[in-house]
């Protein structure tokens, strides 16, 4: 009977382990996808386990904070190509700047009967976020992203893609502007030159006739 009630015992005391431990899986997981979006006084910060994204409205930058990822520069004139794996901070202007979440996605094999052909893919729980700027050549990927906190992260990029298409389109509007006066500037400048000239010309004649006029 003894013997009994401690199995007993130990069994319970097994199954109440293993109840806390995938309690603690369950919460760690959740602590991983949970992220968070506070309002600072130069912008927005997005906050998520491995990786911040904060924005300056008045520098116009993003600043990118993450444990895991890659940053590529293209070769440029004054410089030459970079790339770098890691952990990274870097800042990024935000005119030209496109972001993107995509999901990491993995083999599950061919299909069945089929002896060619690519294979099957699946998206795994895992995902990347893309900040591309075309103007600065420069890229930072953040790795291996929680799927769940990617996907709260596309909402936060959409409010700052509506930020970064303003810019551009005022800017846009700025150098249109600043290409116009410069062309009705040019258009004076030719204006003034031309009528210059004539009046020099016509000051040449008057004085030619006034010493014709003169000879005896």
């Amino acid at each position: 009977m003894s013997a009994s009630n401690d199995w007993l015992w130990w069994m319970l005391g097994g199954i109440a382990s293993v109840g806390a431990l995938v309690c603690g899986m369950l919460q760690y997981l959740k602590w991983l996808e949970r992220s968070q979006v506070f309002q600072l006084p130069t912008g927005l910060i997005f906050i998520a386990h491995g990786f911040q994204v904060e924005t300056n409205r008045t520098r116009k930058q993003i600043l990118v904070r993450t444990d895991l990822g890659r940053y590529t520069q293209a070769p440029m004139e004054s410089m030459g190509g970079q790339e770098k794996t890691g952990p990274l901070q870097v800042t990024l202007s935000v005119l030209g700047l496109r972001m993107n979440v995509s999901p990491v996605m993995r083999d599950v094999g061919k299909p069945s009967g089929s002896a060619q052909g690519a294979a099957t893919q699946v998206a795994t729980a895992q995902c990347t976020i893309t900040f591309d700027n075309i103007e600065e050549k420069t890229t930072v990927i953040i790795l291996n992203v929680p799927a769940k906190a990617g996907l709260t992260f596309e909402e936060f990029a959409r409010q700052i893609t509506v930020w970064i298409d303003k810019l551009e389109e005022r800017r846009a509007k700025d150098e249109a502007a600043s290409a116009n006066l410069k062309e009705e500037t040019d258009e004076q400048g030719k204006t003034v030159s031309g009528d210059a000239e004539g009046t020099t010309s016509n000051e040449l004649e008057v004085s030619e006739i006034t010493s014709g006029a003169q000879r005896p």
